[in-house]
């Protein structure tokens, strides 16, 4: 009898393991900004909402670095949303609050495609601006060169621009920049994206390696271009290169108002 019990028990715990999904039943999804409250220049305070609405009709396990505050760790690393139901996120940023993070969903055999919106504001303008919407790509969306066209010069505005590897690990990235108006190039650059190395594999890492770096070079405004051209990649990465996604972010610097310049998906 204790023998028959001991196999009955081993025989539940590996139904059990096997009714585990993997990251194989999930889709990734890059949220490029998770940011609270940070402050930025001229007194801009940034905060960016993460909505995620549910069409199916069942509880669908969101799996992410989901934090309802900063101050009350352990964060849940999966949350159920019910069927027909639009919920906010909050996903814990790694480090300032600037970098990114990565969701998973379950992959849907039948029904639509779950609607993610996320948008950064300056909630130092009070209820002046809803905000700019940002794109959250699937991680087959990342492409081996992401080229950002269009980038504007002018001193009136700032850019920035945020690349984040398909991955936790550190790695390099190449970016350059050339003048859209006869395709000089006016800056080449190898930029480590910040990330971290873990010991024990990680089926479900929660955030991307990243940088951010100022989207026009001190060259590049020397050069007097009007507009600009960023190409960044993977330098020397042979016929596989790492997937990489990038985009810029414009903002005028006395009305805060911010747009973004993104790759096609």
């Amino acid at each position: 009898m204790r023998r028959l019990l001991i196999a009955l028990s081993l025989a539940v715990t590996c139904s059990v393991a096997a009714q585990v999904p993997g990251p194989e039943d999930y889709v990734r999804y890059l949220i490029p900004l998770v940011q609270r409250d940070i402050k930025g220049a001229n007194g801009s305070v940034w905060t960016s909402e993460l909505r995620f609405r549910n069409r199916w009709d069942r509880d669908i396990p969101i799996i992410g670095a989901l934090c309802s505050s900063l101050l009350d760790p352990p964060c849940s690393q999966v949350s159920n949303i019910p069927p027909d139901t639009t919920v906010t996120l909050p996903i814990q940023p790694r480090g300032d609050g600037a970098d990114g993070a990565f969701l998973y969903v379950p992959i849907a055999l039948v029904g639509p495609r779950p609607v993610i919106t996320l948008h950064v504001r300056d909630t130092s303008k009070g209820a002046g601006g809803y905000g700019t919407q940002v794109v959250t790509p699937r991680i087959d969306e990342y492409q081996a060169q992401i080229d950002l066209i269009a980038i504007p010069t002018d001193p009136r505005y700032r850019g920035t621009l945020r690349i984040y590897g398909n991955g936790a690990a550190p790695q390099l990235v190449r970016v350059r920049t050339y003048s859209e108006t006869d395709n000089n190039l006016l800056n080449s650059q190898v930029v480590p994206l910040s990330g971290i190395i873990n010991i024990a594999f990680d089926p479900f890492p929660k955030h991307p390696a990243y940088a951010q770096i100022d989207a026009v070079p001190d060259s590049a405004r020397a050069a007097d271009a009007d507009r600009v051209r960023i190409v960044v990649d993977t330098p020397d990465a042979g016929e596989n290169p790492p997937l990489v996604w990038a985009f810029v972010t414009i903002t005028d610097n006395v009305t805060q108002l911010t747009s973004t310049i993104a790759p096609n998906r």
